[in-house]
């Protein structure tokens, strides 16, 4: 997975962006930091199954929304990636009971160091996870084998957007629209430019100067821009007024 983190001209995250990738590191450590139960195994055939046993809370078993797989690719006894096939299913009867049905609820073609599978919707009562893997090749290791409850992974809700981002000590240079007279300060100069909408790009306030007041400038394209202390140059997001 790519995440984008844009490095501004100063050679910084964006504080808005540092924010959200701060968040988003919380969210995977409380969605996969403690899995609800885990279990490894290994087989000298072309074919491995693996049941997982899941634990009760009270009287009801956890929900879980997430599995892992991990192959263990540097095994002295099977190296590099050999899973062409796995198929996951889950039980809500006791494991071991004569009568143990089971559900197919993912199916896939490769796992390799690590293939997180997420479940169409958090699944309850279930008791245990099987899954079921091939190889065209001898000997199988399957180095993690672990389940996530859905309380740990639930999304929170995104905050709604800054109206411009910004870059601070900076100011952009372009093809300049227009000067917006009366707006001095950030805000002012974000709202004159998102106004425009798609005919202004990038704005960039300048440096109050004695006795002069910052000048707005709005730019239908930018190519580059300098440092300057006390500048800031900015864009507006994606949801502008209309």
């Amino acid at each position: 997975m790519l995440l984008g983190m844009p490095i501004d001209y100063t050679g910084a995250v964006a504080s808005d962006s540092a924010v959200r990738l701060e968040e988003f590191g919380r969210w995977v450590n409380t969605c996969y930091g403690s899995p609800v139960a885990r279990t490894a195994g290994t087989s000298e055939t072309n074919t491995l199954t693996v049941t997982l046993s899941i634990p009760v809370e009270g009287s009801t078993p956890s929900a879980l929304s997430r599995l892992w797989l991990m192959e263990d690719l540097g095994s002295p006894l099977h190296t590099g990636q050999r899973v062409l096939n796995f198929t996951v299913s889950v039980s809500s009867s006791a494991t071991g009971a004569r009568t143990q049905e089971w559900t197919v609820v993912a199916q896939g073609h490769s796992i390799g160091h690590k293939r997180i599978v997420e479940l169409s919707s958090p699944l309850s009562s279930l008791v245990a996870v099987r899954v079921d893997l091939e190889s065209p090749y001898e000997g199988i290791a399957l180095k993690d084998f672990a389940a996530f409850g859905a309380d740990g992974c639930l999304l929170p809700p995104a905050p709604p957007s800054a109206p411009c981002s910004l870059v601070l000590d900076y100011m952009y240079q372009g093809t300049v629209v227009k000067n917006a007279s009366g707006a001095d300060t950030v805000p002012e100069c974000c709202h004159a430019c998102r106004s425009l909408g798609s005919a202004c790009v990038a704005f960039a306030l300048s440096a109050p100067a004695p006795k002069l007041s910052s000048t707005c400038q709005l730019f239908k394209a930018v190519g580059g821009g300098k440092t300057v202390k006390g500048a800031v140059s900015g864009s507006p997001s994606s949801d502008r007024d209309s």
